[in-house]
């Protein structure tokens, strides 16, 4: 399985790397700027695209615990151990992505 972005999240995803910047630019530093709407699309973008780890799972909780390890920092991830997966029921249930085959 591998998560993908709806229609309409690839769409925001373009509006916001043409105002922001994309995430290869040099000037992507606009998270702050960002709403959490826009900083949750944008996340879930890094996630399809593999930037932390390749887009395909068995286990999606065993998955996050990968992109957890990556995205964060081991103290955080001891108090916030489901953060990953917690943000990625979120984007599904936001309709920014679905899990597909």
């Amino acid at each position: 399985m591998k998560l993908q972005l709806t229609k309409q999240s690839e769409l925001e995803l373009e509006r916001i790397n043409a105002l922001y910047g994309d995430e290869n630019s040099t000037e992507y530093d606009n998270w702050d700027k960002m709403s959490k709407l826009e900083v949750l699309i944008t996340d879930a973008g890094l996630y399809v695209d593999g930037a932390y780890e390749k887009n395909k799972f068995d286990n999606l909780e065993k998955w996050c615990e990968l992109i957890g390890k990556s995205e964060y920092q081991a103290k955080y991830l001891q108090k916030h151990p489901n953060v990953v997966f917690n943000k990625i029921n979120k984007m599904i249930s936001e309709g920014i992505l679905v899990v597909a085959e």
